[in-house]
């Protein structure tokens, strides 16, 4: 996969499930200079390769993003500039793109990013899958508020938590049939209304995403909580 910034920095290589770089990866800045070796959680980790633009190659150990040792350094690094770059807040709040090709996320993000280049903040995706979301992202999932269209032509308006629907939330199908109420991990649960495109309507709780009526005797106190009952 491949992160680009604005300025021309950019990342191609490995990332886990909350975007940040994990595995095996090159980050190449702008004028041309690159690090490549392993990375974990969005910082160098261990012995990585140097590269100049015009070539020359040397080698530096990476720990808490942070350079603490090299060997035969180019005259470029040897101001130390770079020493501590990827264990700062460099990236808070700089719009990024990832062009990604493998694991879960396929597809494209522009949007907001933290230090562990991780989504942060309002964003947009487009993945290779069809799905596309729009709102805001903690720490690489969505949370807060946020649009998310499906292949099937769905469309979920509503609260988000660890990256699945979880709140109030409205899905409309492309059939034109719409519920709203609440959600809790992705499926309806607790009281809603759903409109039918022929103008009937089903009022009441649903549980696990299932539809139980107005009727909660056969439920827990607790589930009845969750309920709403």
């Amino acid at each position: 996969a491949t992160m680009k910034w604005p300025n021309g920095d950019k990342y191609i290589g490995e990332f886990n499930y909350n975007f940040s770089q994990n595995g095996e990866g090159e980050f190449t800045w702008a004028n041309g200079e690159s690090t490549s070796g392993f990375w974990e959680w969005g910082k160098p980790k261990g012995v990585h390769l140097f590269t100049e633009n015009g070539g020359d190659e040397s080698h530096g150990v990476w720990r808490d993003g942070c350079l603490r040792r090299a060997w035969a350094l180019a005259k470029s690094w040897e101001e130390n500039r770079l020493s501590c770059i990827f264990s700062l807040d460099t990236f808070t709040n700089t719009i990024a793109n990832i062009e990604f090709e493998n694991y879960n996320y396929v597809g494209e993000y522009e949007g907001n990013f933290i230090s562990g280049r991780q989504p942060h903040g309002l964003g947009y995706s487009n993945y290779e899958s069809g799905h596309t979301y729009a709102g805001e992202y903690v720490e690489g999932l969505p949370e807060g508020e946020g649009q998310m269209t499906f292949p099937s032509g769905h469309v979920y308006n509503g609260r988000w938590e660890d990256g699945k629907r979880n709140g109030i939330g409205t899905i409309t199908s492309k059939e034109g049939h719409e519920f709203k109420g609440r959600w809790k991990d992705n499926k309806r649960h607790g009281k809603g209304v759903l409109y039918f495109n022929d103008d009937s309507i089903r009022k009441g709780n649903w549980h696990n995403g299932t539809w139980v009526g107005n009727s909660c005797e056969k439920f827990t106190p607790a589930e009845q909580a969750t309920l709403d009952c």
